[in-house]
């Protein structure tokens, strides 16, 4: 929207009020949504390391003590349960993420929504202003009927 010359009209000051909120409430969803992403990102990297300890834990074909095969099936178990519990954590964080980028689409879509109808009301305004300058321009003198 250009430079105005003239002031805005309470519905327009009322739509451009609405489409900051609207921008506002949209930047405010993709922080979400960042840190949705980061989290689940950081989980994923979590698993995948541990899931790369785990294989590592394979015991070598030489002979170990019986001591150290039992402590490498100890720490395979607990690894275990550690990947068990954090497939909840994924699962939820992946969960939100959804959710956020859904938030993230309405907001962006409420926006355009707010930004559409603020170009609406300048184009009527514009309108009616036309319409009133019309409206206080002296009629066109008609010419005098000769008469025969």
């Amino acid at each position: 929207l250009g430079p105005r010359l003239c002031r805005m009209t309470r519905q327009q000051e009322q739509g451009a009020r609405l489409l900051r909120l609207r921008t506002m409430e949209r930047r405010k969803a993709e922080l979400r949504l960042a840190r949705a992403h980061q989290a689940l990102f950081g989980l994923e990297a979590i698993a995948a390391r541990l899931e790369q300890l785990r294989d590592d834990m394979v015991p070598r074909a030489d002979v170990q003590p019986g001591l150290t095969l039992c402590t490498l099936a100890d720490m395979q178990r607990r690894l275990d349960q550690a990947a068990l519990h954090l497939g909840a954590s994924l699962d939820a964080a992946r969960a939100e993420r959804a959710h956020e980028r859904d938030r993230q689409a309405a907001a962006r879509q409420r926006e355009d929504k707010a930004g559409e109808r603020l170009a609406r009301l300048v184009v009527l305004a514009d309108r009616h202003a036309e319409q009133r300058a019309d409206a206080q321009r002296p009629a066109p003198r008609t010419p005098k009927r000769m008469e025969p």
